[in-house]
């Protein structure tokens, strides 16, 4: 068999030239590849974005001349099936927003072109939030950018939340418990409900990949972020909790929800209710199987016996259909819920406003506690700065008491701060490995528990590292005896 010329000898120096030749024209091709690209980068130095001159002006007025002139091209039904609202509602959104933010004012931009206007601004985002397109998709209509289209949205949903949330985003005042009593007994048979309680999830695409095993159940295919809600019959959200991840189940979600808040601290309304001639205290939630046994919550019978539990479980599930029902007008009305979520990170509320909490409270022992050492320190020698004979020994000179409280205080606050900085960075850290320990459960309990002890020695590392930074640094006895020595 014939072998190829550049391969005719087998001896090994020749192996190597062929070799070394390849290696060295390579090389020359991609220095003079990149000598062209050096010439042409020096010719174009600066690289502009392209600029599309579009037509705002012209768009502004086509979309006043389609649904907001005072003969619309579409008439009140065509804008309320293409908006979800009517156009009363949308033009008192506009010019609350308007009001609030000036973003969606009309403004000159750098320029001094005249930008887009209330209108404009306030359609897009609401296009986005009922139909769940993408940012570009009227850029031919509206003549807005996608990058606009996106902030539009944004602040609209920020704003209106920041607008009406006070108003029906809200747990029910005396006059709404009242009110949601009577309905709910006329309508399903339960006097004193307030509502249906549930969950549901919202399937997340622009997920980080280390926190996939975070958010992801078994039952669901991708990572979810879940949704707690609590509905009546006319539909009133009264309660809304979101963003936790998708592999907790009802009831972790229901024990870091702050629905039962007011219940906890006292500072409900009345929600006193009788039945049959007995009185109850507080009002209760229709709920499913998985949550617990709580004198607010009323669950169905799983497997009833008799005719009587039959009946009760019947009306009890036909009740609940109105948790259902929110959620799937929530779902029809703003098609964007049935999109995948393409937000890059998730509010995390769950560890984060438990240790905000928890410092709130640590914070008020903390000064407490300071002023209760200042006063029995420094009231030992009635605030003394001078060394003086100690009323308990006269042959030794006890220490200043003011200098002494003070340090006292300093020393206890510092040790108090470290402590406090060493647990929620220890506790974000651990929250942060979640994922990884949910992906090396996967493998073996091992090198799960492994995975999970490392991020949970933090905290006590930093705490140590921080008390033997400050013992090192001279923080001790020694400072307060130099100080009485010099006076």
């Amino acid at each position: 068999m014939a072998s190829n010329s550049w391969w005719s000898s087998s001896s090994s120096d020749e192996e190597e030239m062929f070799f070394a030749n390849a290696v060295v024209k390579a090389a020359q091709i991609l220095m003079e590849e990149e000598e062209e690209e050096e010439d042409g980068s020096s010719e174009n130095v600066i690289i502009r974005r392209i600029r599309i001159n579009r037509d705002r002006q012209g768009a502004h007025e086509k979309l006043v001349n389609d649904y907001f002139s005072d003969a619309p091209l579409y008439n009140a039904d065509i804008f309320r099936r293409k908006f979800r609202m009517s156009r009363r509602l949308f033009t008192r959104i506009a010019d609350d927003l308007a009001g609030l933010d000036p973003f969606f004012t009309q403004r000159p931009d750098a320029r001094n072109y005249e930008g887009f206007t209330t209108l404009q601004k306030c359609t897009t985002a609401i296009r986005q939030l009922e139909y769940g397109t993408m940012a570009d998709a009227f850029d031919e209509y509206l003549q807005v950018s996608a990058r606009t289209t996106r902030e539009c949205l944004y602040r609209f949903c920020h704003n209106v939340v920041k607008l009406y949330s006070k108003q029906y985003l809200r747990k029910p005042n005396a006059y709404d418990v009242q009110q949601l009593y009577q309905a709910h007994e006329a309508r399903h048979g339960f006097p004193g409900m307030l509502g249906s309680i549930d969950c549901m999830h919202w399937v997340w695409h622009n997920y980080p990949t280390a926190w996939r095993g975070q958010y992801t159940r078994g039952d669901h295919s991708h990572p979810t972020l879940i949704l707690e809600t609590v509905a009546s019959q006319d539909l009133w959200i009264c309660h809304s909790f979101f963003g936790l991840p998708g592999s907790l189940n009802d009831l972790n979600v229901l024990y870091q929800s702050a629905i039962f808040s007011d219940v906890v601290n006292g500072t409900g309304p009345d929600t006193r209710f009788t039945v049959s001639g007995v009185e109850y205290r507080r009002e209760y939630y229709l709920a499913d199987g998985i949550y617990p046994s709580w004198s607010t919550i009323v669950k169905t019978i799983p497997f009833p016996e008799d005719e009587k539990r039959k009946k009760f479980a019947k009306h009890q599930q036909a009740a609940r259909k109105d948790i259902q029902r929110c959620f799937g007008v929530l779902q029809k009305k703003c098609a964007i819920i049935q999109q995948p979520a393409h937000a890059f990170t998730p509010k995390r509320r769950g560890a984060t406003s438990f240790l905000f909490r928890e410092y709130q409270y640590v914070g008020i022992f903390m000064v407490v506690f300071a002023i209760l050492i200042f006063l029995f320190l420094g009231s030992v020698e009635g605030l003394s700065t001078k060394t003086q004979q100690c009323t308990y020994d006269v042959h030794r000179r006890c220490k200043l008491a003011l200098p002494t409280a003070l340090f006292s205080i300093v020393s206890f606050l510092l040790g108090a701060i470290t402590s406090v900085l060493s647990g929620f960075i220890g506790m974000k850290i651990a929250t942060y490995a979640n994922a990884r320990t949910t992906l090396e459960a996967r493998k073996s309990v091992g090198k799960a528990f492994i995975t999970a002890f490392r991020p949970g020695a933090v905290m006590g590392s930093l705490l140590f590292g921080s008390v033997h930074w400050l013992s090192e640094s001279g923080f001790k006895d020694g400072w307060i005896e130099e100080f009485i020595n010099r006076n």
